[in-house]
């Protein structure tokens, strides 16, 4: 997600932002929630299940659905708040955020299907993320 912020050199559109917005969405709902309970584990000892008692409920990560309206909607928004910020036309229409994040998967798909071809490439990548 950073990156694309990082390259100055490719101007953004506004598809960049609706991948931004999603790449969002799954940061807060799905990996800062499993980093919560891999850190406070609900089966692990009594100091954690006193942590996940009175008003601390266990929280259930959402995986992305583009059949669920509201984590449609939380794209739209984001991704129009963020085209305000920096100037670029918004765009409200909902088939249209679908058709680009349908793409955007389909492109990371690909990707996936690339590196399975080339077990170097996959190596390296496991070897880079475990050095992080």
């Amino acid at each position: 997600m950073a990156k694309i912020f990082e390259d100055s050199t490719k101007p953004l559109v506004f598809e960049d932002l609706v991948v931004i917005a999603k790449d969002l969405f799954e940061f807060l709902y799905i990996e800062k929630i499993q980093g919560l309970i891999k850190k406070f584990p609900v089966e692990n000892n009594n100091n954690t299940l006193n942590f996940w008692s009175g008003y601390r409920k266990i929280p259930k990560s959402e995986e992305f659905d583009l059949t669920e309206e509201s984590h449609i909607n939380f794209v739209i928004q984001t991704a129009n708040i963020l085209a305000i910020i920096m100037n670029i036309p918004p765009n409200f229409k909902k088939p249209n955020i679908i058709s680009i994040i349908k793409n955007a998967i389909q492109n990371k798909i690909k990707k996936l299907e690339i590196l399975l071809d080339q077990p170097e490439k996959i190596d390296m990548l496991l070897q880079s993320l475990e050095s992080k």
